[in-house]
């Protein structure tokens, strides 16, 4: 709408520029013209003048002729021959006055006529040029009617999109307080899955450990149950590994013997001492024997799960 405005107001404004120019061509012609006919006026005023004048010498001349008339016969032959040539002259002069009166004539009507030509053309080109501004200010009512049209369909469009838009920021806020208490559920689902998997790793770590506890309980049950048909006494030849921990004895550090089962192990593994005897000596076990000596012991197990051997 607006490029046709703008193209409606770029004709307009050519139009007014070539109805001046026309104008002020027309005006310049008519002035052409008014100069031919006036020049042409004034080759007719001088040739009346000049037959006026041609025929007021011609009367003169006659009646002069008629009171000078000379009686001889020579004077008079040598007065008509000068008349002759007079006569001869004049016509000469006359036949070229009116050549050039004919020629100049001829041209000034001829121009005339072309001047009349180009005013002619120039109003019919100046006619046209109404038409088309006439067409032009037709169309430019229908542009106009259309634009109004247009800007009301535009008004009415951004009445709309004004509504839509404050709908919008209406359901983009319900969607950020959505989207915040989503946000605050989901942080708490993850601390609560954060949990459950810390609790569910925590269990899988305990039940592995009762399990592993199951297991060297029941092989130290064993054991205990083959103690009571063999020797407890283990000779350091016999032991390679750590009766505990289940590590290779060094053979440069001298394993050490826990008092109440006789077993060897590590030094790590018989690092807890018991009252012993009358004289309360402090007695080196195993953490096993340490936990069935002492009531009030915290179990080994508790601490850490016991090496399956």
């Amino acid at each position: 709408l607006s490029e046709a405005s703008a193209r409606v107001t770029k004709l307009r404004d050519q139009l007014d520029a070539c109805r001046s120019g026309l104008g002020d061509q027309l005006s310049c012609l008519i002035r052409d013209r008014d100069q031919l006919q006036d020049g042409i006026d004034q080759l007719q005023g001088w040739y009346d003048d000049l037959l006026a004048s041609g025929r007021d010498s011609a009367d003169k001349l006659r009646q002069g002729l008629l009171e000078d008339i000379p009686a001889a016969a020579d004077e008079l032959q040598v007065l008509v021959l000068k008349l002759k040539e007079d006569l001869i002259s004049e016509r000469v002069n006359r036949e070229h006055l009116e050549r050039r009166y004919k020629s100049e004539a001829d041209f000034e009507r001829q121009k005339l006529l072309s001047e009349s030509e180009q005013l002619r053309q120039t109003q019919e080109c100046l006619q046209a040029e109404t038409d088309r501004c006439d067409r032009l200010r037709s169309e430019l009512a229908k542009e106009r009617s259309a634009k109004e049209a247009a800007q009301s369909q535009l008004s009415s469009l951004q009445e709309k999109s004004r509504e839509v838009a404050a709908n919008l920021r209406a359901s983009e806020a319900e969607l950020k307080a959505r989207t915040a208490r989503l946000e605050t559920d989901n942080a708490e689902l993850r601390h609560r899955v954060t949990c459950l998997q810390t609790e569910l790793q925590n269990s899988e770590s305990v039940q592995k450990d009762f399990v592993e506890l199951s297991q060297s309980l029941q092989m130290q049950l064993e054991n205990l149950r083959q103690q009571e048909s063999q020797v407890r006494w283990q000779f350091v030849e016999d032991a390679s590994n750590c009766g505990a921990c289940g590590r290779g004895l060094s053979l440069t550090v001298k394993p050490r013997r826990c008092l109440h089962c006789v077993k060897l192990f590590c030094q790590d593994c018989t690092a807890k001492t018991v009252t012993s005897g009358p004289s309360k000596r402090q007695a080196n076990v195993c953490e096993f024997c340490h936990t069935l000596v002492v009531k009030d012991a915290v179990p080994y197990f508790s601490v850490r799960a016991p090496a399956n051997k």
